[in-house]
């Protein structure tokens, strides 16, 4: 299982060249499957567009490399779970803001979410992880009330 900031920026390296295609600028998360979608790849080279590589596509995450097959061509989803969405309690009341995902690599599964309550949480140590939950289009709703994972 990998989390969200160890696998952004990591090089995008073609796994039937070898050649590098850049490194990734985004992890996109589809969240009403609860699975990881893909990745946005920014290019090294200048004035090239950004592309995107399904989760489908990837061979292999390593240490500090992803192995991709990009021939394969696959339309960018239109709604993911961005960074900054809001995170609210069964009783409707606002937690705070998604900031990270543990993800299992092997199927692409969102096994966890990471959610900031705030500056001042955050210097204190207080982000919560949970396991329970269901996301929107704009949100992301929490399903228990039971303690959050410290990981």
């Amino acid at each position: 299982m990998r989390r969200i900031d160890q696998i952004a920026a990591l090089a995008v390296i073609d796994a039937n060249s070898g050649k590098r295609l850049g490194k990734i600028a985004q992890v996109l998360l589809d969240g009403p499957q609860r699975r990881m979608a893909g990745v946005s790849l920014k290019a090294d080279r200048w004035f090239e567009p950004m592309r995107f590589i399904a989760f489908e596509n990837i061979a292999l995450f390593g240490k500090f490399s992803m192995l991709v097959d990009p021939k394969i061509k696959s339309p960018m989803p239109e709604e993911n779970l961005k960074l900054g969405s809001r995170v609210y309690a069964q009783d409707g009341t606002r937690l705070g803001w998604y900031t990270n995902a543990l993800i299992d690599e092997t199927d692409g599964t969102i096994w966890a979410l990471e959610y900031s309550q705030g500056y001042i949480g955050d210097l204190l140590g207080q982000r919560s992880w949970v396991r329970a939950f269901s996301c929107g289009a704009e949100s992301i709703s929490v399903l228990t009330d039971e303690p959050m994972l410290r990981i």
